[in-house]
């Protein structure tokens, strides 16, 4: 978990604490901050998905094309936009949304070393890194937590 962490503190501190607050200052719209952060996410982690993932290593938790693999990420990564981008709005915390974006990547060991095996068949329904059914939680998840903050605007203003 360490090692994913540390990772994750520099990560989120690009995309959330430097990119989101930088489009924040740029522009009101917070679906146009989602859709830059998670277009740069997705291009910032492009070559990983594309040349340095191991095929084997990304079947274990996309059975299908690195091609498919891509486009399904860049929805997935722009949900999981949504929801960070809504608890750093919230709380105005970096910490909770490495917590966070950690807890998510702690899947991976689980997954990839065999402890929680997904059918193939099933993956594109229920894997939580992939699945439809655990991306639309996700997006009501953050769908939700934008409710909560836009309400609380407009009892500020």
């Amino acid at each position: 978990f360490l090692p994913i962490f540390i990772k994750n503190i520099l990560e989120e501190t690009a995309f959330r604490g430097y990119l989101t607050v930088k489009m924040e200052q740029l522009t009101q719209n917070e679906w146009v901050i989602y859709l830059v952060v998670a277009f740069v996410c997705q291009i910032w982690h492009l070559p990983y998905n594309l040349v340095f993932l191991d095929d084997a290593y990304q079947a274990t938790f996309f059975p299908y094309s690195k091609v498919l693999f891509v486009l399904v990420s860049f929805v997935v990564i722009a949900v999981w936009t949504i929801m960070y981008t809504e608890i750093f709005f919230l709380s105005r915390s970096l910490l909770l949304v490495v917590l966070m974006h950690s807890m998510k990547d702690a899947l991976n060991p689980l997954i990839s070393e065999g402890f929680t095996v997904i059918s193939p068949d099933k993956t594109l329904l229920v894997s939580p890194l992939f699945g439809v059914i655990p991306t639309l939680i996700y997006l009501a998840i953050g769908l939700y937590l934008r409710r909560i903050r836009k309400s609380k605007e407009r009892l500020h203003s």
